[in-house]
């Protein structure tokens, strides 16, 4: 990895070491992110799995392991290890390895080992997964949720995932598949832009009290020196998925007007709210509508693959080292 890349990671570390100082609870997480927030699953991304709101790991067990769990399953880019423990709990996998670039993310996931009394069958590192050492040939199943969007070399990060798996192993990636660095389409800056002029003054509020108003492009500059992990390669998931990986299953889940508007100020819909609950539904609404008819792509996918059979001819050696 070139020099350049390792500073981006470190970078990269630090700004996540903050973020998951600063929104480690589950209850700011779900105020500042409307994926994290049980009001918006309700509404709309948990109905893209099931007609009875069933969520998205649930749907995975019914899909996956109806019967009997995996054995070994990893988990790349695992942050706090939330998710690894409902995969735990929900008898999806047996024995789970989590690995995550910040320490303040694995700190507090090795807290919660501490706490659950799991030491025999779940276990956390701190690692970079373009370069951390990954037993070959090892897992049943792999996971990356919210992850591989931030991956700086997608065909090196899908490669080594392949290589970690057994014969026909299963990926599935819960992933961020929207412009890359944010750039977003012009049309959806239109759509949020007139979703968040016309939503009441008090909806916009965000936590620090300052009002949210209109969206535009970030710059890459500002991407580069904030996260410059972020989105890095995220439009280019499904096709390079799908170089790696024998797609199975793919449930889209929209997200192209509804984050942009929703991220920071969620947390003001009251479900006990008539008012809030319309204006909630119109902006759900409208997503729907515009991702289905083909207006925006959905910037959310679950995807599933069985891992294909490297060859010297569809991938180069380096794909699979671990330095």
């Amino acid at each position: 990895m070139s020099a350049q890349s390792r500073a981006e990671l470190r970078t990269a570390a630090a700004h996540w070491d903050q973020a998951f100082q600063d929104r480690a609870s589950a209850e700011k997480r779900s105020a500042y992110y409307a994926l994290a927030s049980p009001l918006y699953q309700k509404l709309y991304f948990n109905r893209q799995f099931s007609d009875d709101g069933t969520d998205w790991l649930e749907w995975v067990k019914r899909t996956l392991a109806p019967k009997v769990p995996f054995e070994r399953a990893l988990f790349l880019g695992c942050g706090l290890g939330d998710a690894l423990f409902d995969i735990h709990r929900r008898g999806i996998a047996r024995r789970l390895h989590g690995i995550d670039l910040s320490r303040e993310a694995i700190a507090r996931a090795n807290q919660m080992v501490e706490r659950e009394g799991a030491q025999k069958s779940v276990s956390f590192e701190v690692g970079d997964f373009h370069t951390c050492a990954l037993e070959e040939g090892a897992y049943d199943i792999a996971f990356m949720v919210g992850s591989l969007h931030h991956a700086l070399d997608l065909d090196r990060v899908l490669g080594r995932v392949r290589s970690a798996l057994k014969p026909a192993g299963t990926f599935v990636a819960n992933e961020y598949i929207g412009p890359s660095r944010w750039q977003y389409t012009t049309l959806q800056l239109l759509l949020v832009k007139a979703l968040l002029t016309l939503l009441p003054r008090r909806l916009r509020r965000r936590p620090d009290g300052s009002v949210k108003g209109r969206i535009g492009r970030p710059t890459l500059e500002w991407m580069l020196a904030t996260d410059p992990s972020e989105a890095a390669h995220s439009a280019q998931i499904p096709e390079r998925f799908e170089q790696f990986f024998e797609l199975t299953q793919r449930v889209d889940f929209g997200g192209a007007i509804t984050l942009p508007v929703l991220d920071e100020i969620v947390a003001n819909f009251r479900e006990e709210a008539r008012g809030d609950m319309a204006w909630l539904r119109a902006i759900i609404a409208l997503d729907r509508i515009a991702w289905r008819t083909g207006l925006v792509k959905s910037a959310n996918a679950v995807l599933v693959g069985r891992a294909r059979v490297a060859t010297l001819q569809s991938e180069p050696a380096r794909y699979l080292s671990t330095g």
